[in-house]
């Protein structure tokens, strides 16, 4: 018998389907992918100052602070840090805005060179909550709309961290 001399040929691996399948994978991947917007609140360390420098200015620095809680919002003025108004949450829970409002653009009338306000919020109040005080602190709401004003207060602070 006669030994056959026909050798086989070793065939590559056939690529093309896996490299369309991983093709389709990496489209789908890019459909589906959510593209956000992130935003960032820069805010600033309290600015320390001393004695000699208050004595300066004729007229008391305003000094505003905020301490915000779950249940109420304190306004405090001046360096020693005198209650200038309470404000309860409404019925609803959520904090009376149109009041805050109210009492800051008062503020702002005798104090228009002032800029810079101070939070405290407890650690017990939300993120959220935080974020609107900050939105109505660098703008002014008409109408359920927030209209920027960029000489409100528009340095903001957090003194508690």
């Amino acid at each position: 018998m006669k030994k056959s001399t026909k050798r086989n040929k070793v065939e590559g691996l056939n690529l093309i389907p896996i490299m369309d399948a991983v093709f389709i994978f990496i489209f789908f991947l890019l459909m589906s992918a959510q593209f956000v917007e992130i935003r960032a609140l820069t805010t600033d360390v309290p600015k320390v100052s001393t004695v000699e420098e208050t004595k300066k200015d004729k007229k008391k620095p305003l000094a505003l602070t905020l301490d915000i809680k779950p249940l109420e919002i304190v306004i405090k003025t001046g360096p020693e840090g005198n209650v200038h108004k309470r404000i309860e949450v409404l019925d609803n829970g959520d904090y009376d805005l149109k009041t805050i409002q109210k009492t800051l653009m008062a503020l702002k009338k005798d104090h228009q060179k002032e800029k810079t306000a101070v939070l405290n919020p407890d650690e017990k109040v939300k993120y959220k909550r935080v974020v609107v005080i900050i939105d109505l602190l660098s703008s002014i709401r008409f109408d359920g709309k927030l209209m920027p004003y960029p000489e409100f207060f528009p340095n903001i602070s957090f003194g508690n961290l």
